[in-house]
């Protein structure tokens, strides 16, 4: 792989061109059954945005608890990830927009951290980092991102130019020798559950208040039997998922689009 260094654009006409670039992308992404294509896996270098992590295309549909609302996002541009979307409202908190275009903002809750670290009053304590800190995504301008907002009729006319190109040689892209069909023996990761959702438990697991009886960490695992009643086909890899979070691992489920069965990545 090649490193990729994020740099600024020199004028409002390469930024104009990196949204329209996005917009085609986000047309590209949706024909492609992609998801997954949040503010971590793109980088803005100058007026050309980077996808460093494309593990997430042809992802197989799963039937959830509501099947009218599952086949409505299934059958939209918001499941790719890169539009934004608002997610863990509370009231405390307005939530969290992860998609590719989100401006700077701050997490819903606080990240665990250990404070005083080298010390010896060390402690496990938690903060607030904004997302803009540690993000690439966004084009720069005079040393400032610029907002997406600002381009939205850039990102549509880059969405419908390619939207038309593929329409227009669709038998050709669906042939038996065509673009799509090579994807079938590809190896691609299934997101059940979001990355950030293992991550999560992850971190918390290794809280001392579950380490100091193994029987806690594994109750505290069975919270992904929560989601459960809305989407029933959870219940056949909890235990797979149990396995590699009690590793220290992030689940990680690989098929091939020409199959239904599922292997844990290990």
């Amino acid at each position: 792989m090649e490193y990729l260094a994020a740099c600024p654009c020199r004028s409002v006409t390469e930024v104009r061109r990196f949204y329209q670039r996005q917009g085609a992308y986000l047309a590209l992404l949706y024909i492609l059954c992609a998801t997954d294509i949040h503010f971590e896996n793109l980088i803005a270098v100058g007026e050309h945005p980077f996808i460093v992590d494309l593990e997430s295309l042809m992802q197989p549909g799963a039937a959830d608890g509501d099947p009218l609302a599952s086949d409505l996002l299934r059958g939209s541009i918001v499941e790719v990830g890169l539009l934004p979307v608002r997610n863990w409202e509370n009231a405390s908190s307005p939530g969290l927009d992860v998609s590719g275009l989100p401006d700077g903002q701050l997490p819903p809750r606080p990240e665990p951290y250990w404070a005083d670290s080298g010390t010896d009053e060390m402690r496990y304590s938690r903060r607030l980092t904004t997302i803009e800190s540690r993000s690439q995504h966004r084009p720069k301008l005079e040393g400032a991102a610029v907002a997406a907002i600002e381009f939205t009729d850039e990102i549509i006319e880059g969405f419908g130019t390619l939207y038309r190109l593929a329409l227009a040689h669709r038998e050709e892209m669906l042939a038996d020798k065509g673009p799509i069909l090579s994807f079938a023996q590809h190896e691609v990761r299934v997101l059940l559950r979001s990355t950030s959702i293992y991550g999560l438990m992850l971190r918390e697991s290794f809280h001392p208040d579950f380490l100091r009886d193994s029987l806690d960490r594994d109750r505290f695992f069975d919270k992904l039997w929560k989601q459960v009643p809305q989407r029933p086909f959870l219940h056949k890899v909890i235990g797979a998922e149990q396995e590699a979070l009690r590793r220290g691992d992030i689940p990680i489920f690989m098929t091939h689009p020409t199959t239904r069965a599922l292997k844990l990545d290990s």
